[in-house]
């Protein structure tokens, strides 16, 4: 009886361990999320590069949610093929199809193109564009990007609570490719910047 009793306890602590644990990632994870929010807010208001500087626009964001934090599989492709994008200015950009990523988000598993610019300082810069069910209503129409570092990996995160808009979302002088069809999430991507509202 009181090894029984001992056994008991011990599964309940560990449950009860687990169910902390996982809240305790989930505030960690809000933090952090927030944090990086605000830092980049400043940025964007401080920075002469920035379409934003000393704009009184206020970036909205959806609340962080951990459940758009994702570990994708990166599956290289043999036969790189070179895909134009079309741009915000209706002209054309060319880059090389690096990839696809593969990974579950409510319950589906998603394929994602992946690509590299011809045109990079940075060889492990990966172009990372999407377009959801959110866009035009509670999102930018003409999708969002999400900022990865590739370095050989088999394995990579991804993490939609930092999707963001593209710079000529706030300012018609900056040029952004339109991520192709082929990139579209067929869920509601609720994370990440909001749609601009001038």
């Amino acid at each position: 009886m009181k090894r029984l009793l001992i056994i008991t306890s011990i599964i309940v602590l560990s449950i009860i361990y687990y169910f902390y644990s996982i809240e305790l990632e989930k505030k960690t994870f809000i933090q952090n999320i927030n944090d990086q929010r605000i830092e980049k807010n400043e940025d964007m208001y401080k920075s002469e590069s920035s379409p934003l500087f000393n704009s009184d626009y206020k970036i909205e964001y959806f609340p962080p949610n951990i459940d758009f934090k994702v570990i994708a599989k990166i599956n290289r492709l043999t036969n790189n093929d070179t895909i134009k994008f079309v741009t915000s200015k209706g002209t054309s950009k060319a880059y090389l199809k690096f990839a696809l990523l593969e990974f579950k988000l409510k319950e589906k598993i998603h394929k994602l193109p992946i690509y590299k610019s011809f045109k990079q300082s940075n060889k492990n810069e990966i172009l990372l564009c999407f377009n959801d069910k959110t866009n035009g209503i509670s999102t930018y129409e003409g999708g969002r990007y999400i900022d990865i570092s590739f370095k050989n990996a088999q394995r990579i995160e991804i993490d939609f609570n930092k999707a963001y808009n593209p710079f000529c979302v706030y300012n018609a002088k900056y040029i952004c490719p339109i991520p192709p069809k082929e990139n579209f999430i067929d869920e509601e991507i609720i994370a990440g910047e909001k749609i601009y509202l001038n």
